[in-house]
């Protein structure tokens, strides 16, 4: 993925570009850090580890079963939003139906086959002992109330990389999506570190 994003940068006659990953895309920032570093500018990671291969439990397992098993989708999204949203988020009726609304409206739902593949991708992902080569100067964002990557989690990422600056959002909608629940806070914080 980290190569089909400098592939894509070739076809737009793009050299160098800043890059911004959340979760998984995070991840693949720190892919496309070390494999294309002249590449890149500076680089942003919110809400993502370096080796989910090392847990022993992850709930991107459990949503792989469940989205292999559910035809309809509902489970899939409901199973996704406890982990994804804050308590606020999921209280307020009129956010959650929207948010419903739109996933259930893509013309091209991602198949249970194509997740499965980016599941088993994730699953098996470890870059912790490498983040030392990155060069780009970084940014590592978290929300405090972030469930699927909890602070330390992201902490450790910035950790290991060479001069990262580490922030945190705390408070309401601090969640693994807080670029979504409060993106003035999350877009205050990368248009600091880019100026």
């Amino acid at each position: 993925m980290a190569d089909d994003t400098a592939r894509l940068m070739d076809g737009l006659a793009i050299d160098r570009a800043h890059l911004l990953g959340l979760s998984m895309g995070g991840m693949i920032g720190q892919q496309f850090a070390l494999r294309h570093s002249a590449r890149l500018d500076h680089l942003i990671l919110s809400g993502c580890g370096a080796a989910p291969a090392r847990a022993a439990f992850d709930p991107i397992r459990t949503w792989n079963w469940v989205k292999s098993n559910d035809k309809s989708g509902e489970m899939f999204a409901c199973q996704q939003f406890t982990w994804l949203f804050s308590s606020e988020f999921l209280r307020t009726k009129e956010a959650v139906q929207q948010t419903l609304a739109m996933l259930s409206s893509n013309p091209h739902p991602i198949s249970a086959e194509a997740y499965n593949r980016q599941a088993q991708a994730y699953l098996q992902y470890d870059a912790l002992d490498r983040l030392g080569d990155i060069k780009a100067p970084t940014l590592v964002i978290v929300g405090e109330q972030d469930l699927l990557t909890p602070p330390h989690v992201c902490r450790e990422v910035a950790s290991r990389i060479p001069g990262a600056t580490f922030e945190m959002i705390k408070g309401a909608g601090s969640s693994h999506v807080v670029p979504i629940e409060r993106p003035d806070d999350f877009n205050g914080l990368v248009t600091r570190f880019l100026s």
